[in-house]
């Protein structure tokens, strides 16, 4: 669960980029729930919701949050085109 990565009990075996698609997909998944536009950026998901909703607290320290940006930017966009095809 989102919880479980959150708290780190898969710290050691989950590698950064699992994290980060794991992160992307929590926010997509979080505005969908919440009635908001999938298409908006990271950074007004963060500033709405806060990077450490998303993020483990290794991952917050050991990654600049300008790459932690856009890593999640990255993997939102990729999410947002697979799921495209379905919604028309």
């Amino acid at each position: 669960s989102v919880g479980d990565v959150l708290q780190e009990r898969y710290a050691v075996e989950m590698k950064c980029n699992t994290a980060l698609r794991l992160a992307a997909l929590h926010m997509h998944e979080k505005l969908a729930s919440c009635g908001q536009t999938t298409r908006a950026s990271v950074k007004s998901i963060v500033k709405e919701f806060g990077l450490e909703s998303f993020i483990s607290p290794t991952l917050l320290r050991n990654m600049r949050e300008k790459d932690l940006r856009k890593a999640l930017n990255h993997h939102m966009k990729k999410i947002q085109s697979l799921l495209e095809p379905r919604q028309k």
